[in-house]
């Protein structure tokens, strides 16, 4: 009897033992408090300053200067510019001097529009001291959307090229450049129209280029105003407008203008003489 007890004892104890295993055992894993995973929050992208209608295309006075070149050490920093035929530059008293043949001078920047900057500002000071009539393209070129060549031969940029008077050429590019005759140009060096600057450049100024993205505008200092409007082109689709400064029209063409920002001066068999060149940006 006492041993059927004890049995009796014995199996309740190793049922209720199973039966507690099993509890423990049986919770699914659904019913676990999950893990609070954060998904971490995306930085927003760099954007440009805010800038007004009115201050847009204009020299900015907070513009930030991203590159520039004195010449007072005696030589251009490979760096932050790239030259072309460099071995006709000559650099004395803080100046470089290109007195024949031709060079060009490349400032190498990431350009980033509408992303890092609103505008660019590309400006040189110089004069020139060859004092003879000559051909058109004879001249120091500064140019806006230049291409990798860096020079006017090469299709895509626009460009004002200055001489020691006041007469300045406005070079351009594309297959359907029509000039003031109503021809068809073909030749690099012949696709020009003329304008009237203020003052001859015997004297040394500051031609500043502005690229806004939809516009390319060129400025220069005068003896009455630090920033003569020259010329403003509206990149506008497949066309290409031109105004003047006081808002007229001067020209109307075909858009062959490059997408991307690029900037170079061009001195082509002149004697040029260049205090500094500086790239701004806002």
């Amino acid at each position: 009897m006492r041993k059927r007890k004890f049995l009796l004892v014995l199996i309740a104890i190793i049922l209720i033992s199973v039966s507690s295993c099993k509890k423990e055992n049986g919770n699914p894993a659904s019913t676990a408090t999950p893990e609070t995973v954060t998904t971490p929050t995306k930085e927003p992208g760099p954007t440009p300053k805010p800038i007004t209608e009115d201050e847009k295309g204009k020299p900015h006075p907070q513009a930030e200067v991203l590159l520039k070149e004195d010449f007072e050490d005696g030589e251009i920093n490979p760096d932050e510019f790239m030259t072309l035929y460099d071995e006709y530059i000559k650099i004395s008293d803080g100046y470089m001097n290109i007195t024949e043949v031709w060079s060009a001078v490349l400032p190498q920047y990431a350009y980033s529009l509408a992303t890092l900057h609103n505008q660019y500002e590309f400006s040189a000071t110089f004069s020139i001291s060859h004092l003879q009539p000559d051909a058109p393209h004879i001249a120091y070129w500064v140019g806006a959307r230049v291409p990798q060549e860096g020079y006017g031969a090469y299709p895509g940029g626009i460009w004002l090229a200055f001489n020691y008077t006041n007469q300045v050429r406005v070079y351009l590019s594309g297959d359907n450049f029509i000039d003031d005759k109503n021809e068809l140009i073909k030749e690099w060096d012949k696709m020009f129209f003329t304008i009237t600057a203020p003052e001859s450049f015997k004297e040394e100024h500051t031609v500043t280029v502005i690229d806004t993205g939809d516009e390319i505008l060129y400025y220069m200092n005068t003896k009455d105003e630090e920033n003569y409007l020259l010329i403003r082109a509206v990149l506008d689709g497949s066309d290409l407008i031109i105004y003047d400064k006081n808002g007229k029209n001067i020209f109307n063409g075909e858009n062959a203008i490059n997408d991307l920002v690029n900037f170079s001066i061009f001195s082509h068999r002149t004697k040029s003489h260049t205090d500094e060149i500086v790239l701004k940006a806002y």
